[in-house]
């Protein structure tokens, strides 16, 4: 609680100062994956862990109501249904860490053994109900899998992903040499040009009361 009241106390101080700042587009927090503790936890931990994260997005989007709040979301995906739809019905934006087009275990398809689906296919079910975010670091210029195993893929593909599968609003695009100049001239190609969205969609969640441009 500690730890949590803390982060809260601080995303407080922060939307004082940058609540509608105009330059200011949006603040979160990052993926919901563990990792590997040094010292193993019980389920109970782990459910309070989560709660916690509820919490601090919950006092985001209270402190910053006009501006766009981020989870990056990934794993595990036995709570993936809770916690997005909890992020979904307060108005939060939904992010991931990376951009794995052929990642198994985000683009997972419910089935009747294993009801959990991944995180990608949460894009699509919530596509303009909440804002979505997705986030391409140098992992997702390199291959298409977090393994390795499946290919490098060109900047294009990314962006047709994020923008045609993920129903992306925004993309957060790492600056990493010997990709960025890549990146830019993609985005400065006629398609995404010509739209003020850049070819994303442009529709306003209905989490939202109002966009503005």
């Amino acid at each position: 609680p500690q730890v949590r009241d803390r982060l809260i106390a601080l995303f407080k101080a922060l939307g004082e100062r940058y609540n509608s700042h105009p330059y200011f587009e949006g603040i979160g927090m990052i993926e919901s994956a563990m990792g590997q503790p040094l010292e193993s936890i019980s389920s109970v931990q782990a459910d309070v862990f989560y709660e916690n994260m509820i919490q601090v997005n919950q006092k985001m989007r209270l402190f910053f109501p006009n501006t766009m709040t981020i989870q990056e979301v990934n794993y595990p995906r036995p709570i993936l249904n809770s916690l997005v739809t909890q992020l979904r019905d307060m108005g939060a934006t939904l992010s991931g860490p990376d951009t794995f087009q052929d990642e198994k275990g985000l683009n997972f398809k419910a089935t009747q053994y294993d009801p959990n689906q991944g995180v990608y296919n949460y894009y699509s079910d919530y596509s303009g109900m909440m804002a979505m975010a997705p986030t391409v670091m140098r992992k997702n210029y390199e291959n298409t899998r977090n393994d390795g195993t499946g290919y490098e893929p060109t900047v294009a593909e990314i962006l047709v992903f994020a923008r045609d599968t993920l129903k992306a609003n925004y993309i957060f695009w790492s600056r990493i040499p010997n990709y960025y100049d890549k990146v830019l001239e993609v985005l400065n190609w006629a398609e995404q040009r010509s739209d003020p969205a850049g070819g994303l969609s442009s529709i306003c969640p209905t989490a939202y009361t109002s966009c503005t441009n």
